[in-house]
């Protein structure tokens, strides 16, 4: 209807103007055109609506297109976006990033460029590595809030669009602000220093871990040839010790040590994973847990473990003995019995299977995202050089257990990781420090034949040796009198030069120890890590046989790879925690009140009734279990 009106009109108006003094022969030719007219203007409007119908679509058209193509300008920006992340390890250059939706001021550390979506997507129930790090970040300036921030993934993610603003942080839903690499699988090629690291390779394929079997194909690794402590951009600090510190600022009654426990609230740490299930956990009480927590941070900080569990562990002291026997005691109480350990092949299976294996998995799964180095097995090998003579250390049971045990680990790290520094324990100056000992000691490492996997070696784990200064080859301590009264090298609280010990500190120690090696296997380089959570006061002890819980000593150097001879030693590092215990008292104190008696200690070692332990004067507390926090020592440690 719409359409004949307007033809009618227009044939109107046309006929008005056309027949104005028209002559015959005009009229004529007009009446044809009158009578076509109709059909003429029909065809016109079909043409203009065609016409019209096709400019539509090609506006639409062009309009797919447009948004197409601002579709993939946009991924291509977050694609650039993701590939300069640092997290993972990787830089491919810088990113075109889109300007971040505005967002509530938070506490958190990452970067101000980060935007976190207002909207809470329900994360998946196992979240994988990537998983659980597009989920969310967390701060631990509020100390309530910790466990908050290192619950499991899923656990967090459920929580966090209620909790992260309790805690100090921000929650992101997959994907979305922050993304990281795909699940690292595969490993990525071993890194530059930290500020530089190259782009990321195809993925190569690895030997997947075999369960009890350390066959696998060797992997040629560069790690050996790295200090990580002096590639690291940082160093990781474990909210668990801040925790642990927290409570003994609260009972502290004075100022200046409960600032010095405040300020060691910021000091790294070595991690202990002294019992299998250390491993797998989520919190930052566990391997994983903090591999993650250590993976959420840009960039992530160097990791420090210990490996620590063979069986038969410490034979020659009760105090940390482990979980894992070659032989158990008959009343089913957990503890090894060390002389019919037999062949020790029941304890190496379970060493192999239910410790190493899985802490190699975990290893394997953040290879290349998190530095990581690991101290492995102190106080076992440095035992077959001074304690031979202790059946429970030279049985054959012992003997397999750390031979055995310590090649399958290492040879397992090695062969399943690019990217995690191995050092070997190897005791210090005061125990290995005469030459004969240190010969005995190279004599069972190069048996082992796994060198060829090592950074070097820790020294003074869990001890009190000072680290001293290095000296020269010119200087002779042992044998120049002159040297001893004007060398600042030559220092001895412990008058071990005396004794003809050349290691009188921990940096000539690590000299003698790295020539011997040097010249028992040719093109072998090792450096050395030294202990320095407790040895700031070497004069403290009268007897520095003394392990102990000794009293009056304080905390060393803070870590650093700024050390005094870095041609050889790569670190100084807190390996031991400070704070906890060494052993326990024959009395254990009760969990409120150290000074409170609360029963026999079933792990006690006469070595912690020494003269200069803690808890053997009148007036000092009893000393719980090695490993167990102790506040009474750490306020000492922190009394400088």
């Amino acid at each position: 209807m719409r359409q004949e009106s307007i033809t009618e009109l227009e044939a109107s108006s046309f006929d008005q103007d056309a027949t104005v003094n028209a002559s015959p022969v005009t009229a004529a030719k007009q009446k044809v055109v009158d009578d076509n007219l109709p059909r003429t203007k029909g065809r016109r409007w079909v043409l203009l609506w065609l016409i019209v119908v096709a400019i539509s679509l090609v506006v639409a058209l062009g309009l797919v297109f447009w948004l197409k193509s601002n579709n993939n300008d946009t991924e291509t920006s977050t694609s650039s976006s993701t590939g300069s992340s640092s997290v993972g390890g990787h830089n491919t250059g810088e990113a075109t990033v889109a300007a971040p939706t505005p967002q509530p001021t938070t506490t958190s550390s990452r970067p101000s460029s980060f935007s976190a979506p207002t909207t809470f997507v329900e994360p998946m129930s196992a979240p994988s590595l990537a998983e659980a790090r597009y989920c969310c970040f967390y701060s631990t300036s509020n100390d309530p809030c910790d466990d908050c921030g290192s619950g499991d993934g899923s656990e967090w993610c459920d929580a966090s669009a209620d909790q992260c603003g309790t805690c100090g942080g921000t929650y992101c839903n997959n994907g979305g602000g922050f993304e990281s690499e795909a699940p690292p699988t595969a490993t990525p090629p071993t890194a530059t220093p930290p500020t530089a690291r190259p782009p990321t390779p195809e993925p190569t394929a690895r030997p997947s871990v075999t369960p009890g079997n350390p066959t696998a194909a060797p992997v040629v690794r560069d790690i050996v040839d790295r200090n990580l402590f002096a590639e690291a951009t940082a160093f990781y600090v474990n909210p668990t010790y801040a925790r642990n510190l927290n409570s003994s600022i609260a009972t502290s009654t004075d100022a200046r040590v409960a600032a010095n426990l405040a300020a060691m609230r910021d000091v790294p740490s070595a991690y202990w994973i002294d019992v299998k299930s250390k491993i797998t956990g989520n919190s930052t009480s566990d391997l994983r847990g903090i591999l993650l927590d250590a993976a959420r941070q840009i960039p992530a900080p160097l990791c420090v473990f210990m490996v620590y569990d063979l069986p038969n562990r410490d034979c020659n002291a009760f105090a940390s003995r482990g979980e894992i026997c070659c032989a158990y005691n008959d009343d089913d109480d957990g503890t090894c019995d060390y002389l019919n350990s037999g062949d020790c092949s029941q304890g190496l299976r379970e060493y192999k299977t239910e410790y190493v294996d899985p802490y190699v998995k975990v290893l394997e799964e953040f290879d290349g995202v998190v530095p990581i180095v690991l101290v492995i097995e102190p106080d076992s090998l440095p035992n077959f050089a001074t304690n031979g003579d202790n059946p429970r250390c030279g049985n054959q049971g012992t003997q397999n257990a750390y031979t055995e045990g310590i090649k399958y680990a290492v040879s397992q790290i090695a062969n399943h990781t690019d990217d995690v520094a191995i050092y070997l324990d190897a005791a210090h100056g005061g125990w290995l420090g005469w030459e004969d000992n240190v010969a005995t000691f190279v004599e069972s490492v190069v048996a082992l034949g796994i060198e060829e996997h090592l950074r070097g070696f820790a020294t003074n784990v869990a001890n009190y040796q000072g680290i001293g200064e290095p000296c020269g080859d010119s200087v002779d301590c042992r044998n120049d009198d002159a040297a001893r009264e004007t060398e600042a090298c030559c220092a001895d609280p412990c008058d071990l030069l005396g004794q003809y010990n050349a290691g009188q500190n921990e940096h000539n120690y690590a000299r003698l120890l790295v020539s011997a090696f040097k010249e028992a296997i040719p093109g072998f380089d090792p450096h050395v890590i030294i202990d320095t959570g407790r040895n700031g006061n070497p004069s403290a002890r009268t007897d520095c046989a003394t392990w102990c819980n000794p009293r009056d000593v304080i905390v060393g150097e803070v870590p650093t790879a700024d050390t005094l001879d870095p041609d050889i030693v790569d670190a100084y590092y807190w390996l031991k925690t400070p704070g906890e215990s060494d052993g326990c008292t024959e009395i254990l104190p009760s969990e409120d009140d150290e000074f409170t008696a609360a029963g026999e200690c079933p792990r006690y070692d006469q070595s912690c009734a020494a003269v200069d332990s803690i808890g053997t004067r009148e007036g000092e507390p009893y000393a719980p279990e090695a490993g167990a926090w102790f506040d009474y020592q750490i306020k000492m440690l922190a009394d400088y």
